[in-house]
């Protein structure tokens, strides 16, 4: 299933995503697996993807980036994905 979610790095270690959706609560409740892909442009117009997986876990407010401080305050929930296997590529 894909879902929209926001997403900051917390370190190089970790993203921390914040959904109202509440699979994404129960996955990470359950600590299943999360997939996430990122795209994007650089500055020269090449096109990049990064895709990161790992074990989800409920996270903290205290953990929350502030990029993320205004989903939390319209009810998302916080989701910690550590950065267990990544793959990128830029064309």
């Amino acid at each position: 299933m894909a879902l929209p979610a926001r997403m900051a790095l917390r370190d190089a270690e970790s993203l921390v995503l914040a959904s109202a959706d509440p699979a994404i609560w129960l996955t990470a409740s359950r600590h299943d697996v999360v997939t996430v892909q990122i795209d994007g442009v650089d500055a020269d117009n090449h096109t990049w993807s990064v895709v990161a997986a790992g074990l989800a876990s409920p996270a903290s407010e205290g953990e929350v980036a502030e990029v993320l401080a205004e989903e939390v305050l319209r009810g998302a929930h916080l989701i910690e994905v550590p950065l267990s296997v990544v793959y990128g590529q830029r064309n």
